[in-house]
């Protein structure tokens, strides 16, 4: 179990009592090694790695202090990506090919994937609330990375091109997919990529052809509302 504010804990009767297992106050994702329960990677503020079935973590050195998430496909078990936030932006994408004992930070220097912009040219982005990594589970080259908006690399995370906008005309006039913004999840089913966003849940069934018809809107016509926010008046009450 993940907890932002509080790291990650384990139970081992069924929900009854947990204990906290990595030494990390944030906590972000968990993932197994594709084939093996026995590894385990951890996210938190640090990235930490298990060997006995999550029982015990070491953190993993070469990481600074910003919000992580991990991304593995059963296609290379021994691969193991993780995103990092700098504060709410991006702050960098690393690959381990060793099941993540060593980590390489791969060169996106300049780059800002989690805000508004399709060139990834600003510095807007709300990390780690809109942050996720996703690698296509027949193919670890494959991997796709959220922020406000949605990117994707078919070269291991080497290169990134935007997949939506998330305003429609825009989207539709730069050939791209239009997505809600505020991708909160990303989830591979197969080949099937979907998206979970503050505007509904979009779906991507051929990921490898970019087109403005890239993702499918599957909550359109849904009055989902959320109320977040309230006004009140400052001035004396009238009697």
């Amino acid at each position: 179990l993940c907890s932002q504010n509080a790291g990650v804990y384990r139970t081992t009767n069924g929900g009854s009592s947990w204990s906290s297992v990595i030494s990390d106050s944030n906590g972000y994702d968990v993932e197994f090694k594709p084939g093996d329960p026995q590894i385990v990677y951890a996210a938190g503020s640090g990235v930490h790695k298990s060997t006995d079935g999550g029982a015990s973590f070491n953190q993993v050195s070469g990481f600074d202090g910003g919000a992580k998430m991990i991304g593995v496909s059963p296609d290379a078990p021994n691969t193991v990506y993780v995103l990092d936030a700098n504060s709410s932006i991006f702050g960098g994408f690393y690959v381990s090919t060793d099941s993540g004992d060593n980590f390489t930070e791969l060169n996106h220097s300049g780059k800002n994937y989690f805000g508004y912009s399709t060139t990834g040219n600003d510095n807007s982005g709300q990390a780690p609330r809109d942050m996720d990594v996703a690698v296509n589970p027949n193919n670890a080259n494959e991997v796709h990375i959220a922020g406000v908006l949605t990117w994707r690399s078919l070269d291991g995370g080497i290169t990134f091109t935007c997949t939506s906008d998330w305003i429609p005309g825009n989207a539709a006039s730069a050939g791209i997919g239009y997505c809600h913004a505020d991708v909160d999840i990303l989830l591979f089913d197969g080949n099937t990529l979907f998206a979970g966003t503050d505007g509904g849940i979009f779906k991507a069934t051929d990921t490898q052809n970019l087109t403005a018809n890239y993702y499918e809107d599957l909550t359109l016509g849904i009055g989902a509302r959320q109320f977040y926010k309230i006004g009140i008046s400052q001035t004396t009450d009238v009697v």
